[in-house]
């Protein structure tokens, strides 16, 4: 049976899928060849824990008395979703959804008791992300699409690109505009360079893109990696040396960028490197060295390709900066160290432990659950509210003990009992003052924010309105602060 396609699009109260909400969601389904099935657009109300960005709010224009009049709770928006997305067999993808929309995902049903995970795979699902192929048309099949620029480089934003190739794209920002217009851009690149998009589409099986692991480091040692960490200088493409398994990670492939400076690797210490792999790009200094290190996560959108499609598409080279005689010689500096070395070295670097949030938000990727407390998630699913208030579940996870009170006051709020609403106010004090690890918003930054733009000159009657309203709605909601 050959999946259906689900393109899919969140607007969100900020950029932190952890800490930040999505507000709107929409999907359009689209069968293998792109005629249409059916569409889906639908809101969610703000519990009030979290703070819209002001800069977020007046990308999308979803004001908090708009979602608090249309919205459902979170709890009914996540089952929504899951209803959707598995209605299996699909492909589920979108713009950048692999950086973006997946993982507002993944916590969204996390924070609602439901597997963060079983929506990408379940009954055959499997999911890719547009921008990938995208990426890989301009390296491969240039001409498969019209390249627009914005500020003399090219742009591959969705609101740049499809009116570049005369594809509708009228309502920019708001999820269900950018969904059909993801839908289409999808269809116009299959029809240009068919063979690129049904090779994307076969690495959104992570056994394709573990086979062409294996193969680059049985043969060449080297892939063809398109990845949006190589950057735009770059055409987010390089090529990059296979070296292994993270050992506590099955799906994670550590590499050595073979476009970068090596030399790093030995001339400074593994605890050197990992503090300058982790710093903020905006807090590097000039000195600062580059780690030629990446990841490939076989289970999250990629793009890998033999080295021999180089040959077929030599001007590539040119775009992605690729330099033959520089890449051997790279791979022979790569080469003169065994894999152990590479790996004990990477270890050093990439591995460990990070630090744990300590919000119950920003826990998901602190490990799996049980089979005992995945029946129990279940329970809490199909349980009466009442019920979870008057005997609440004990799970071996702290992580889903300090969710579970969270979870119901912020989709039954009109049935909590005294103590829990003490304890629900105190909880969003403590969110709103902050800190808040990441980049989620406490009260200080939307303070800063709301400053910020009230200097604007340049500002709409419509986006002053969402300010306002957004105003509005924190003066109104705030806890004791």
């Amino acid at each position: 049976m050959t999946p259906n396609f689900v393109f899919y699009d969140y607007e969100t109260t900020g950029i932190d899928p952890a800490m930040d909400r999505p507000i709107q969601f929409a999907a359009c389904r689209a069968s293998a060849d792109f005629a249409p099935i059916d569409q889906h657009e639908f809101k969610c109300r703000l519990a009030g824990d979290v703070i819209p960005s002001p800069h977020a709010t007046l990308v999308h224009g979803q004001s908090p008395a708009v979602l608090q009049r249309d919205g459902l709770t979170e709890r009914e928006f996540a089952d929504r979703i899951s209803q959707l997305f598995c209605d299996s067999p699909q492909i589920i993808l979108g713009y950048n959804t692999a950086s973006f929309d997946d993982p507002f995902t993944q916590h969204l049903m996390y924070r609602n008791f439901q597997d963060p995970y079983a929506w990408q795979y379940t009954d055959g699902n499997l999911r890719y992300d547009l921008i990938v192929a995208v990426r890989a048309a301009y390296l491969l099949a240039n001409d498969a699409l019209i390249w627009p620029e914005r500020e003399g480089q090219v742009s591959m934003k969705l609101e740049d690109l499809a009116p570049a190739n005369d594809i509708s794209h009228l309502n920019a920002h708001d999820a269900l505009g950018d969904t059909l217009a993801t839908r289409d851009v999808a269809a116009r690149l299959a029809a240009n360079a068919p063979e690129l998009w049904q090779e994307c589409l076969g690495m959104a099986s992570k056994r394709v893109v573990q086979a062409r692991i294996e193969q680059a480091m049985a043969g060449h040692g080297a892939v063809l990696m398109v990845d949006e960490s190589f950057g735009r200088d770059r055409a987010y493409a390089g090529l990059v040396y296979p070296i292994g398994v993270n050992p506590t990670m099955e799906s994670e492939v550590w590499c050595i960028d073979l476009g970068m400076d090596l030399s790093p690797l030995a001339d400074y210490t593994p605890a050197q490197l990992r503090e300058a792999m982790y710093t903020p790009a905006s807090q590097r200094l000039p000195d600062t060295p580059r780690v030629p290190l990446k990841r490939i996560r076989t289970n999250k959108a990629c793009a890998l390709f033999p080295l021999e499609i180089l040959a077929k598409h030599p001007d590539a080279l040119g775009r992605a900066g690729i330099d033959r005689e520089h890449f051997k010689t790279q791979r022979a500096l790569v080469r003169g160290q065994s894999l152990q070395h590479w790996m004990g070295l990477a270890e050093a670097i990439l591995g460990g432990d990070f630090p744990v949030s300590d919000w119950a938000d920003a826990q998901l990727y602190d490990g799996l659950f049980s089979r005992a407390d995945q029946a129990k998630m279940r329970q809490v699913r199909s349980s009466q509210p009442v019920d979870l208030m008057a005997d609440p579940p004990t799970f071996d996870d702290p992580r889903l003990n300090a969710l579970l009170p969270l979870y119901l006051a912020r989709n039954f709020p009109d049935q909590l009992g005294p103590k829990a609403w003490r304890d629900w106010t105190k909880y969003r004090t403590a969110r709103w003052q902050g800190p808040v690890r990441g980049r989620g918003m406490d009260i200080h930054k939307y303070t800063a924010a709301m400053q910020e733009m009230a200097g604007r000159d340049n500002l709409t009657e419509d986006e002053r309105q969402w300010l306002f309203e957004l105003e509005t709605w924190v003066q109104r909601e705030a806890p004791p602060l």
